[in-house]
């Protein structure tokens, strides 16, 4: 689902930050429902830092679709993307004590984001990889900054 962008003021970006809203928050305040939202509530951390991200595009006007399968005969699917200048986002979470390994901490699993990884670089994508940490200390930001200036050249 595609989120408009939202034209922020630095002070409105602000208590936005302040106020800490988790993921799950954000995306309800954004009309998401369901299972995604009980996902995201399992693990705060991770939500924390998700929230963060969509903070980090709505400061950036950005017009971003989550979940966004860029290849047709596969369904490897970004967490988000913007797909007209071919630029995605993954959030990297480890999953503690949440009913077992997520994706990122198996064998299998890091084969498979592998391979999604090397097709949408040679599908011509910008990959940008975060984490917690990396949003937490305003890196993400960055990148993410980067790689749309970059191909908005």
């Amino acid at each position: 689902a595609r989120i408009p962008p939202k034209r922020l003021t630095p002070e409105e970006f602000d208590a936005l930050q302040r106020e800490k809203l988790t993921y799950a928050e954000f995306t309800t305040l954004r009309g998401a429902t369901g299972d995604s939202i009980k996902k995201i509530k399992k693990n705060p951390e991770v939500s924390k830092a998700k929230a963060q991200i969509e903070l980090i595009f709505l400061a950036l006007k950005c017009d971003v679709v989550r979940e966004y399968k860029f290849l047709p005969d596969r369904q490897f699917r970004w967490d988000w993307a913007l797909p007209e200048i071919k630029v995605c986002i993954e959030y990297q979470g480890l999953n503690f004590g949440h009913g077992g390994a997520s994706g990122h901490q198996t064998i299998k699993g890091i084969a498979n984001s592998n391979e999604k990884y090397s097709r949408g670089a040679i599908a011509g994508w910008c990959i940008i990889l975060v984490d917690a940490i990396s949003v937490r200390s305003g890196i993400a930001h960055e990148l993410i900054k980067g790689a749309i200036q970059c191909r908005n050249l």
